[in-house]
């Protein structure tokens, strides 16, 4: 009887642990099939009213949060970043205090993280540089080198900016 209870838990956990790769490989990577998988109604929601605050398309800080969290608010990564930006709260902690909002919040979340990535492209003067500050990245803006992420990024925020504007 211990045996098929061990043996029925080593499945629930490989197969929970299965979801959970198979989900962050789809925000890693081109995984998505159509664009509309991209997509989330409260995210589109925040980044509109984040793009009436910051000069930035709110198509690319979408594209930002589906790489990063699969659009979701309770993803936490290996190394403790946190929300739908997966932001470190020991680098954002302060900034988020700044803004007077909490990065565990998801308005805090996507404006602590959009007002960082507006901080790196004025100092890189560079949205593909920005973008690979951001993810942290140890190659960005060296010798025109253009991360995967940043590619990512910019591709999937040109896709979204097509089909919400047409093309």
């Amino acid at each position: 009887m211990r045996v098929n209870k061990v043996h029925i838990a080593t499945v629930i956990v490989s197969i929970i642990i299965g979801l959970l790769i198979t989900n962050h490989a789809m925000a890693a990577g081109k995984g998505y099939q159509k664009i509309e998988q991209t997509e989330n109604a409260k995210v589109i929601e925040l980044t509109n009213r984040v793009a009436k605050i910051y000069p930035v398309a709110p198509e690319l800080i979408q594209a930002i949060i589906f790489y990063e969290s699969s659009n979701r608010m309770e993803v936490k990564s290996s190394i403790g970043c946190v929300g739908y930006m997966q932001l470190y709260p020991k680098y954002q902690k302060a900034r988020a205090d700044k803004l007077g909002v909490s990065i565990y919040d998801t308005w805090g979340n996507i404006l602590t993280g959009t007002d960082y990535l507006i901080e790196l492209c004025e100092k890189y003067e560079d949205v593909a540089v920005a973008l690979a500050y951001y993810n942290g990245d140890s190659k960005a803006g060296r010798d025109g080198y253009i991360s995967n992420f940043a590619e990512n990024i910019l591709n999937l925020s040109r896709l979204l900016e097509e089909k919400h504007y047409g093309k």
